[in-house]
Formats: structure tokens, sequence, C-alpha cells
């Protein structure tokens, strides 16, 4: 099983239903409202290969130090299209969640109140997906701090990505049977 996994969208995702607006929203450096795009896992035992060749050097790409039970990476956008990154505590729940969705099923997803543990400008991770009606994601433009962007093209990181992408791949087709002609039949 292959330690990096890619990240599903959550689809043409709505605002979150009505019975999550009725919870206090997460406070986050902008005291803005963050709607879930997609989330990925940050554990020891899946992390984004584009993050490091490590579960620590994942965790320190995105400013977090390792934990035990590991963190949930919510990719997030803005009222604006600015893209965020909440780093959740809630590993289990990312998990859950990203079980619906590989399913086909599309749910949304907020962290848990008190969950959350930073909150970063940008996305880690290349991801053309955004929110329905939000506009093209992009950087937000008054962030503070440093952004988080994927990996540059020929960098250690990508290559690994590439390498997850081809590897995940190669697992689908050793999966399936080969339908190929029999020898001595037309």
């Amino acid at each position: 099983m292959s330690r990096h996994k890619k990240t599903r969208r959550v689809g043409n995702a709505a605002p979150p239903s009505e019975p999550h607006q009725d919870r206090p929203e997460q406070p986050d450096p902008q005291d803005r409202r963050l709607l879930t795009v997609t989330a990925l896992l940050l554990t020891a035992d899946e992390f984004p290969g584009e993050l490091g060749e490590s579960f620590e050097e994942a965790c320190a790409a995105v400013g977090v130090e390792p934990a035990a039970r590991g963190y949930g990476l919510v990719l997030t956008q803005d009222e604006q299209g600015g893209r965020w990154t909440q780093i959740t505590s809630d590993a289990s729940g990312v998990s859950s969640v990203q079980s619906i969705w590989n399913m086909g099923l599309e749910c949304g997803y907020e962290p848990p109140d008190g969950s959350v543990v930073a909150v970063r400008p940008g996305w880690p991770i290349p991801s053309e997906f955004g929110l329905a009606g939000l506009g093209e994601p992009h950087d937000p433009a008054d962030a503070s701090g440093s952004v988080l962007r994927p990996p540059r093209r020929g960098t250690p990181g990508r290559r690994r990505s590439m390498a997850d992408i081809i590897d995940g791949e190669l697992s689908d087709m050793r999966g399936r049977k080969h339908r190929g002609l029999h020898p001595g039949r037309t």
C-alpha cells in the first residue's frame, strides 16, 4: 500500500449544510469563513509525497510539529476564492470523509470546534478544484506570512508525487486481469 494518496475533490461543493451553519466558525488569522474544497491526511502512514520523504518533513513543510495521531489538511477557500489550508488534529474525521468520497459520494466536512491547530494561506499541493460561485482559487492578496505552494517542477517533492501517481496506476493495473490474445486462437 502506498504511503501517499491522491486527493479527492468534494465536487462542486456548496457551502456547509444548514445544521453546520449554526456552529460557531473556527477562528483564523484573518477571521474569515472558510469553505472546504477537499481534505487529505498528514499521518505517519499516509501523507502527501509532495511535502517530503518522511512524515517529519511533511509536517515541517506546513509548519507543525509531528504528532502521534497526525493531522488532516483541509484545503479551503474564503468567500472571495482565496486559498487557505486548515491543519486539524481531526485525522480520523478526515480519514472517514475520504472513505465516503472514495465511494463516489459527496459530503461536506468542517473540522470540529477546537481541532484546528493552524491556518496557512495557500495550498501545499496542486489542486485545480474550487468551489462553485467563488471564482478561480487564488492566493489571498492580504496573506500574512509565507504562502503554502505546491513544489516546483523538477524538485524532489514533485518527483516523489509523480512516482506516487505511477505507483498507484501500476497497482490498479496489477489488480485487473489482463485480457490479451490467447496463443493459438484467432
